[in-house]
């Protein structure tokens, strides 16, 4: 029989391995999800370090006072009223490793239980990279009774209106996000209903997208419309290095995911049971849409405690996070795009 002595080496040994591997669980969610790969290497994620809840500065109206003048002209000291704030609710997502007395006895060396719990920390690890996915991608408003984080789907959404931080776009129409319903029926119109989406996103200061994510059918069409005699540009080469297949639009990064919903529709992918008709393209602007993490709880785990009605021990590893948006007018979507368009 075990002694007390050796319970706690053998829960330190399990907490030291799975304080281990932490980095691993984050750089395979990176090679599986292209929009938290994409928010981590453009430095889009935030550290925030707590507070009840996140609020950023919002712009809703340029300073109209900076004008030429000329010797004693009377300079304008009207206060400015060009700044509102945005709240956002934090979001927790969970997960855990368990393991019972049962595979702990069958596993009792300390090659044998690292073994185990990497297989384990594989699968928590799998299952954490198709759920933040989901959250991203698969749902148009807070899924889970509010408690996801927001999905780009709800913050660039099809219809006018939606309100996001506590600001309601329907009275604050700088609130409002680009959305245009496609109506190309060959490839160069296509083209040019993705350039003028990236353009109408780039107007004002603060630049173009630098991401494009759009479903499976739409991209492959995209792709097929650069003939043999003009060649498509590859996108950022550390999405390709990650295995994410890339091309360039305009000024953007475009790439694809299973998860990207039919908006029009209101239809979700096929993988979270939608039945989508319609392609969408969602044009990201990173510069003012930020992945923010606690400081304190970034994919942390605690240790492993023993369950009062099992015959097991459990390790929780928590995330406190949101994606939020500070210029929603910067952000776009192309709706309703054709599925059969071949030429």
């Amino acid at each position: 029989m075990a002694s007390t002595s050796d319970t706690v080496t053998y829960d330190s040994l399990l907490s030291a391995t799975l304080n281990n591997v932490r980095p691993a669980i984050y750089d395979n969610i990176s090679r599986d999800n292209v929009v938290w790969a994409w928010f981590h290497m453009n430095g889009r994620k935030t550290m925030e370090n707590g507070g009840a809840r996140i609020q950023r500065t919002v712009t809703r109206s340029l300073n109209d006072t900076v004008k030429s003048y000329s010797g004693y002209e009377v300079i304008s000291i009207v206060p400015q009223d060009t700044e509102t704030a945005a709240l956002y609710d934090w979001k927790q997502i969970v997960g855990n490793v368990t393991i019972s007395r049962i595979e702990e006895r069958k596993n009792s060396g300390a090659s044998q239980i690292f073994n185990l719990l990497r297989s384990k920390v594989e699968n928590l690890q799998a299952a954490f990279a198709d759920e933040m996915n989901r959250q991203f991608l698969g749902a148009f408003t807070a899924g889970n009774g509010g408690k996801d984080i927001h999905s780009i789907p709800q913050i660039i959404p099809v219809a006018t209106g939606s309100t996001l931080g506590g600001i309601d776009a329907s009275a604050e129409t700088y609130w409002e996000p680009q959305s245009t319903a496609s109506s190309a029926t060959t490839f160069a119109g296509l083209k040019k209903e993705l350039r003028t989406m990236y353009n109408d996103c780039s107007k004002g200061p603060g630049g173009g997208p630098d991401l494009v994510i759009a479903d499976q059918t739409t991209y492959e069409t995209y792709e097929a419309a650069f003939d043999s005699l003009v060649r498509v540009q590859v996108g950022d080469q550390r999405l390709i290095d990650l295995g994410f297949d890339t091309v360039r639009v305009s000024g953007a990064n475009m790439v694809w995911d299973e998860r990207v919903p039919d908006a029009a529709n209101s239809e979700l992918s096929t993988v979270d049971g939608g039945s989508p008709t319609e392609g969408t393209a969602y044009f990201i602007n990173s510069r003012f849409m930020e992945f923010v993490v606690d400081s304190q709880t970034d994919m942390i785990n605690r240790p492993f405690m023993t369950a009062q009605d099992q015959d097991a021990k459990s390790a929780l590893v928590m995330l406190y996070a949101q994606l939020i948006t500070t210029n929603r007018r910067k952000q776009g979507v192309l709706n309703s795009i054709s599925a059969s368009i071949t030429s």
